[in-house]
């Protein structure tokens, strides 16, 4: 049946699903057993409301996208938005790399494999559901690595450079996958950021690695930004699967704004102790 697939369909399948990933703060609490968890939902009735008060305003309208071509039949794709939650809260919820499915929808397997002082390996499997009944399920491994206080300069592609605004755009020198792409913040290069990044080493792309990166607006607001550089197999044209690439982005940023908003309100608007 899976034979029977467009190649279109079959690549779609991986593009958000093997992108998204969660927890260990620098304290390692994990190492000791803990994890930080926000009370039910059922016991906070009020703080709930709150939170969907929050996201009355949290559209897809809200996002910022840009999908660029690469070389060799890639593209990058950069994106961004406000989120009503603290920027310690975004931190804590995708660095909980084993509760990822918890709100990202697809994820029909997410393990962690293999943990590091600064991150992890995580096996993700994908499943979408297709026409006609079918489901075709993606598997990749990813190699995770934190930077609570920024990725080093030296690691990004030349997006990265110390620019204003949205950062440096020179196009004289589009990425090739050797480096990570810099997230586009609206908040510049400047300002204090948390960085994550991630990179497959087992899968079904040539190159599929990017960063999610996390700045304070203030004490209850954070921006969040997120890049990617991806290049399918060769067989697979990138534009086949560019407007999936560009849906699959959208609804799943969405989802980790969504999910943080919810999470800070329901922990009363503070944050919880992490042990």
């Amino acid at each position: 049946m899976l034979g029977a697939l467009h190649p279109a369909e079959l690549q779609s399948c991986h593009i958000s699903r093997l992108s998204w990933f969660k927890r260990a703060p620098a304290g390692r609490a994990r190492a000791a057993g803990r994890r930080w968890q926000v009370p039910r939902a059922e016991h906070q009735e009020a703080p709930a409301k709150a939170g969907r008060d929050a996201l009355a305003g949290l559209d897809a309208g809200a996002l910022c996208l840009e999908i660029e071509p690469g070389s060799n039949n890639s593209r990058c794709i950069y994106a961004s938005t406000d989120v009503p939650a603290p920027k310690e809260t975004l931190w804590r919820l995708l660095t909980d790399y084993q509760h990822l499915n918890d709100f990202i929808p697809g994820l029909a397997v997410n393990q962690e494999l293999e943990s590091f002082p600064d991150g992890c390996k995580l096996l993700q499997v994908g499943q979408q559901e297709l026409a006609l009944g079918f489901k075709f399920t993606a598997r990749c491994v990813l190699n995770i690595r934190e930077h609570p206080d920024g990725i080093p300069g030296r690691l990004l592609g030349p997006n990265g450079g110390s620019g204003a605004g949205n950062g440096d755009r020179g196009r004289s020198a589009p990425l090739d996958g050797s480096s990570f792409p810099a997230p586009r913040s609206q908040m510049g290069t400047a300002a204090p950021h948390a960085d994550i990044v991630f990179e497959s080493v087992q899968g079904d792309f040539q190159v599929f690695k990017g960063l999610w990166r996390m700045q304070a607006r203030d004490t209850s607001r954070a921006h969040l930004s997120y890049s990617l550089f991806v290049r399918p197999q060769r067989w697979l044209p990138v534009q086949l699967v560019q407007p999936r690439i560009e849906q699959e982005i959208r609804a799943n940023l969405l989802a980790v704004c969504r999910h943080a908003a919810c999470c800070h309100a329901a922990a009363g608007g503070g944050e919880p102790d992490a042990t």
